[in-house]
């Protein structure tokens, strides 16, 4: 479940990034936007990553768990 917040917090990040990008016309306030949205996809990507094993655990167990039959 902690995966599934930290990919939400990272669109949050990516939002809030991007935001900043499109908000301001400085030069440096668009370069930190910029640093802030790749940040959050940083996360996102984590939490992502983290989902995807903590899902592949649970197939691996539920497959451990059901014998299987083999009918000719």
């Amino acid at each position: 479940m902690e995966s599934v917040w930290l990919a939400t917090i990272g669109k949050v990040v990516v939002a809030i990034g991007v935001s900043e990008q499109i908000l301001t016309t400085d030069k440096g306030l668009k370069l930190q936007g910029q640093q802030i949205a790749v940040t959050g996809d940083w996360i996102q990507t984590f939490g992502t990553a983290l989902e995807a094993i903590g899902g592949t655990e649970v197939l691996s167990e539920e497959q451990v768990q059901i014998p299987t039959y083999f009918v000719p």
